[in-house]
């Protein structure tokens, strides 16, 4: 049996509606390789972050590289390629994004683009062990039900979606267990 000694909350204010585009609208990927993005904003709080080509008429094979800092204060990195498919989410939850790179691509990348944005999961500043370590939301101030949210203990983020969009300035706050 797991003994836990500590209980945290945790309050997510005033935040964002998710959005595809928020850190990053039509980054253009003709450049020569490594591209390093133009980051127009950061995270409201730590989230996962998303992106989707605009357009990859011209890009067959692809290297995408983020580094950032979660929730814990860790540096963190994730990659992908084209076999993650033409678009996705991050699995860890971003506080601060320190660069956004497109490493390598086969072909010119003349006319294609890509968007970076922001997701509804958020990201725990401790780490939970299980997806029952989550044990009551409230969001702006009315309990959810725990059907509403969906718990990820190995990256530690809680999905704030599952029962409805995040609406601009919903207030969220999350109670959780961890060693």
């Amino acid at each position: 049996m797991t003994m836990y000694t500590r209980k945290f909350q945790e309050y997510f204010g005033d935040m964002l509606t998710a959005a595809a585009a928020y850190i990053r609208t039509n980054e253009d990927l003709s450049a020569a390789t490594p591209i390093t993005f133009t980051l127009d904003a950061q995270p409201d709080v730590p989230r996962t972050l998303t992106w989707a080509f605009d357009s990859h008429a011209q890009i067959t094979e692809f290297d995408l590289e983020f580094i950032g800092v979660n929730a814990k204060g860790e540096t963190v990195t994730e990659t992908f390629d084209e076999g993650d498919g033409w678009s996705g989410e991050t699995s860890n939850a971003f506080a601060t994004i320190t660069s956004i790179k497109l490493l390598t691509r086969t072909g010119t990348g003349v006319g294609d683009t890509m968007d970076i944005g922001i997701g509804s999961k958020v990201g725990l500043a401790n780490a939970i062990i299980a997806t029952s370590d989550v044990f009551k939301i409230k969001k702006n101030n009315a309990h959810m039900d725990s059907g509403d949210y969906t718990v990820e203990a190995t990256y530690h983020t809680v999905d704030l979606s599952t029962g409805g969009a995040i609406v601009g300035g919903d207030d969220f706050a999350i109670w959780y267990k961890a060693l």
